[in-house]
């Protein structure tokens, strides 16, 4: 199989399982970075870029922290620049606890 196939495969089997919850995805030390962690190896999701044509990208990090691979989308047109910008919001949503944030302050609202 051609690497670019594994790795389109990749990013959608990562599309899919983080849209079903089974990907435990937390902040990390950058801005606009999350990561998932495997046993041995790591991916984060990144957005970088201002405005509103954020840039997006995957990078696949081994055991030692190194990226081995990165793929990045730049313009909305791309193939992969809203598979990219799914992964990204919803990793952020579930590493900053977005769900949980919104829960707490209704509750408190409720007491008001």
């Amino acid at each position: 199989m051609d690497p670019d196939q594994k790795l389109v495969e990749l990013i959608n089997t990562l599309l899919e399982k983080t849209l079903n919850g089974r990907l435990a995805w937390a902040s990390t030390p950058l801005p606009d970075a999350y990561k998932v962690a495997f046993r041995q190896h790591s991916i984060t999701v990144h957005r970088s870029g201002s405005g509103t044509l954020p840039q997006y990208s995957v990078s696949l990090i081994n055991s030692t922290g190194e990226e081995v691979k990165s793929f990045t989308s730049t313009m909305p047109g791309d193939d992969y620049y809203p598979t990219l910008e799914k992964i990204f919001c919803r990793a952020r949503r579930q590493a900053v606890a977005t769900d949980e944030v919104i829960t707490q302050i209704q509750e408190e609202l409720a007491k008001v």
